[in-house]
């Protein structure tokens, strides 16, 4: 199944123009997800995992060539992928600190309104 990354949410959910009726039900199979180079495969894959979907693991195409012919082995799957960061905390602190100095902004510019005549 090629499922493009934009869409990949709405083919494995019902009720989408988008939906794939072999992903929506199959939330029990193991899939593979695959991408050139890694990162795509592993950002779909912790979605997916995210979703519900039990058993899913991501591959990278790490060599480019043609196609092997139909029924020689598959490739081995890459080793020492890149992890995505995790840096949702720092975002957190980052956009709550923009958030109380803007509140501090706010009273200092209206206990200024207040005092003026």
């Amino acid at each position: 199944i090629n499922v493009p990354r934009g869409v990949l949410e709405q083919s494995c959910e019902w009720d989408y123009d988008e939906t794939d009726p072999r992903l929506a039900a199959g939330r029990d199979r193991d899939i593979v997800v695959v991408c050139r180079s890694g990162k795509r495969s592993i950002l779909a894959a912790d979605t997916m995992q995210k979703m519900g979907f039990a058993n899913v693991a991501p591959f990278a195409l790490v060599a480019m060539g043609p196609m092997p012919p139909p029924g020689s082995p598959l490739p081995e799957p890459a080793q020492n992928l890149p992890t995505p960061p995790n840096n949702h905390y720092q975002y957190e602190l980052t956009w709550f600190g923009f958030a109380m100095v803007l509140v501090v902004e706010f009273f200092f510019f209206a206990r200024k309104r207040l005092r003026e005549p």
